[in-house]
């Protein structure tokens, strides 16, 4: 996932809120099918740390550690990943609800391959300063170039929270 930027942007633009409900949704699921496999593996797991504290021999200290370890990852992993999704919903709706549009400029654009699929991106500025890049549809990625003004949706009091403006209709 080789970019062609010169200077990283500082941070990445976050999409509209209604995009990241789903994501939402879909590590909330996670987490369910998470949380329920532990609640039928927790009996084995308990049995084995039971087992770990009355028995000495490496073997049943090894399953017991195994078994513990296996849950930590089946509930955490997908508890991490349901908060994040969350946090990037509440930033998103705060952009959404609270942005103001402020004038920029396309610093550069670049395709990046990701799953064998092109994803179109630009690098853009606004406020003298203020640097981010994000991922465009390609009819918009074909209509705009370097230097050129567009504009730039961002929160005031957390200017790292932006996302590029543009028509559906372009």
């Amino acid at each position: 996932m080789e970019t062609q930027l010169s200077a990283r942007p500082r941070s990445t633009a976050t999409l509209p809120a209604q995009q990241i409900r789903l994501y939402v949704v879909y590590t909330f699921i996670l987490l369910l099918f998470s949380l329920a496999t532990c609640i039928l593996l927790l009996p084995e797991a308990m049995d084995r740390i039971e087992k770990l504290f009355l028995f000495t021999d490496m073997k049943s200290r090894v399953m017991a550690l195994g078994g513990v370890f296996t849950l930590f990852v089946l509930f955490v992993g997908p508890l991490i990943l349901f908060f994040n999704a969350v946090f990037r919903y509440r930033a998103a709706r705060a952009l959404d609800r609270l942005g103001v549009i402020a004038k920029g400029s396309i610093l550069q654009k670049w395709v990046d391959t990701v799953d064998d699929q092109p994803s179109y991106r630009v690098s853009y500025q606004f406020k003298n300063h203020l640097r981010a890049w994000q991922s465009i549809p390609e009819d918009f990625y074909e209509t705009v170039s370097p230097g050129q003004d567009v504009e730039i949706l961002y929160l005031e009091k957390s200017p790292q929270l932006s996302r590029l403006e543009w028509d559906e209709g372009f």
